[in-house]
Formats: C-alpha cells, sequence, structure tokens
C-alpha cells in the first residue's frame, strides 16, 4: 500500500512540475512593423494593397484597413496579405502583432485614387502611371579606399520621390530623400546602399548596391619637392662653413624608420639658394608601410653628414596620408620647412 502511494505521489510531481514549466515559456516582447506597395489594374479602378511583414516575436496577427472616417473597410489574420480597395479615399492601415504576453501595433497613412468607382461606367484614365525602375550608378571620390565621398548618380524611370539608406560596417546607417545624393564612407569595411524610387501613386521600386572600401598597407613615395627650408642655421650663419664660407647649400635628405634606419639617401642638389627653391627628387619609388611613421632630415652635404649639417628632421606620419590620394604637403610650423611627396598607392 505504501508503495502504491508513493508512485502515485511521484506521477503527480512529475505532471505538476511539466505543467509549470510549460506555463514558464518565455515570451519576447514584440516588435511590430511592416512595408507596403500599392499597385494599380490596367485601367486604374481597382488598388491592390501588397503587405511585407517584418515584425519580431510574434505568434499572432489581425491586419485592419480603416476607411478615413474610422469605419474598418476590410481585416485579414494572415502573416502578408493583399487587400483590395475599390473604393477611391484616405486610408489607414493597422497592424496588431502579438504573442500570447505581449502585443505592438505599427500603421501607416496613405491616399488611393482610382479612375472610376463605377464598374458599369468605367473610364480609363488618359495618361496611366508606369511603375518605377530604380537604378543608379555610384562614383567615389578616393576609389576603394577609405575615408571617400560615394556620389549617387539617380538614373531611375518613372519615379518621383526617392529614398537613400546608406548602411555602414558597423551596422548603423543613414538617409536621404534628394534625388541624386551623397554620402562620406570614414571607415574601412562593406557598406550596403539602397535606393527606393516611387512613382506619383506610391508604387515603389528597390535597387541595392554594395561598396567595399579598404585601408592600404603599403605606399610608395614616388617623388619629393622641397619648396621652403632654413637657409641659416640657429646661430644665424651660413650652412657652408670654413673654404666654402657663404656658398650656398649642397641639399640632401634621408627617411629614416621608427628604428633610426636610414631606408634612402637621395642625390644631392648643389648650390641651392632661397631662390632656386623648389626642387625636385623625381624617381625616388620608396615604398612604406602604412601603419608606421618615419622621420624625413634634409642636410647640407659640404662637410659631411654631422648634427651641425642637419638642416631639419620632419616627422612624417602615415594616418596623415589619405589613402588614393597622389600627393601630400608637409608644413613645419617651428621650422619654415615645407615639402610635397609624390604617392602611388
Amino acid at each position: 500500500m505504501k508503495r502504491k502511494i508513493l508512485w502515485s505521489f511521484v506521477a503527480f510531481f512529475v505532471v505538476w512540475t511539466m505543467v509549470v514549466i510549460s506555463g514558464c515559456k518565455r515570451y519576447n516582447k514584440i516588435d511590430a512593423g511592416f512595408e507596403y506597395y500599392i499597385s494599380y489594374n490596367i485601367d486604374s479602378t481597382v488598388a491592390t494593397i501588397e503587405t511585407y511583414n517584418y515584425s519580431s516575436y510574434a505568434e499572432f496577427y489581425e491586419w485592419r484597413l480603416y476607411r478615413a472616417d474610422g469605419t474598418i473597410y476590410e481585416s485579414e489574420y494572415s502573416y502578408s496579405p493583399n487587400m483590395t480597395v475599390r473604393e477611391s479615399g484616405s486610408y489607414r492601415l493597422l497592424l496588431v502583432a502579438s504573442n500570447s504576453k505581449y502585443s505592438d501595433t505599427y500603421d501607416v497613412y496613405f491616399t488611393i485614387t482610382l479612375a472610376s468607382e463605377n464598374s458599369g461606367n468605367i473610364t480609363p484614365p488618359n495618361n496611366p502611371v508606369a511603375s518605377p525602375t530604380a537604378s543608379f550608378n555610384i562614383n567615389s571620390s578616393n576609389g576603394n579606399y577609405a575615408p571617400t565621398t560615394i556620389q549617387c548618380n539617380n538614373t531611375s524611370t518613372n519615379a518621383v520621390t526617392y529614398k537613400w539608406t546608406l548602411t555602414k560596417p558597423d551596422y548603423t546607417s543613414v538617409t536621404s530623400t534628394l534625388k541624386n545624393s551623397s554620402f562620406t564612407c570614414s571607415q574601412a569595411g562593406t557598406y550596403s546602399l539602397e535606393l527606393i524610387a516611387y512613382n506619383s501613386n506610391n508604387v515603389s521600386s528597390t535597387n541595392t548596391q554594395t561598396i567595399t572600401l579598404v585601408t592600404p598597407s603599403t605606399y610608395t613615395i614616388t617623388y619629393l619637392k622641397l619648396q621652403q627650408i632654413p637657409m641659416l642655421a640657429s646661430d644665424n650663419s651660413s650652412w657652408d662653413t670654413g673654404f666654402f664660407d657663404g656658398a650656398d647649400p649642397d641639399i640632401f635628405f634621408t627617411i629614416l624608420d621608427s628604428n633610426g634606419t636610414i631606408l634612402y639617401t637621395s642625390s644631392t642638389k648643389s648650390n641651392t639658394a632661397e631662390t632656386s627653391l623648389p626642387v625636385t627628387w623625381n624617381g625616388v619609388n620608396l615604398t612604406l608601410d602604412y601603419s608606421s611613421n618615419y622621420t624625413i632630415r634634409f642636410y647640407d652635404s659640404d662637410d659631411g653628414i654631422d648634427d651641425n649639417d642637419l638642416m631639419a628632421g620632419c616627422n612624417f606620419i602615415s594616418s596623415y596620408l589619405t589613402p588614393g590620394n597622389n600627393s601630400y604637403t608637409w608644413t613645419g610650423q617651428t621650422n619654415g620647412t615645407k615639402f610635397t611627396v609624390g604617392l602611388r598607392w
């Protein structure tokens, strides 16, 4: 008898536990939402509302199409219904999305204009509105390098209004309603650019393109043009000394890495007076690492390379360069040095 009672208790406990667990089902909060598109038959006597439901965490759906006076024109209970309208007027389309615990609503307002509501006396419109076709091409100011500005050239047809959406690599987005728009892309990664074009009846067409931007690993200095440099030492003496006192400096430059290792030594521009500037060293062709920084030093070579012959030292920060640009100008605020380097990416 005791064993029978014990097994009855165990069975009751198991059933009770299953009921409790089933009653503890977690429900997420609803996020209701949808897109809609309106299309007309060939003589514009019937409009069809197509819905595209993107609600999340919902199990049940109720669609209500209201007239302007608040009365319900049509109701549906499917996931993404199509609704047929045969009356011109202003409408409100409401979606109630729900699960067993939560609900949420989303609604839109629009106007439908039909050519005739009298099926026995149909007057086809003189100029039926053609469906739009969204299309565009893009031009990047900096090729496939970031940062850049993307210029959008809209080539859509049969459209009157537009919506651009640029989704960035971090999944944030920016929008524009201009016909031709532009966007600044500052980071490397893949961007998604969407254009929705609408005709006068709010019928839409969508076109999407992706753009992948990169950050270069290296770049090449192709030439160096020296425009300004101090022609006197800090004590106001000329750079050339001794037998060459008073002569103009013979200038060359070196490029060093962050460890002080000389990577490049230029040829010498002899007797370079201030009136000789600018002077240019072509054919440098030194490839450098975009993630590293460098130093460029200018010397007067008459008495050999030592501290007294150093005319100017310049910190050359790679990250200051804009990838894709074909030149960069460095200006020293304290030593008055100015030079431009040619770049190849």
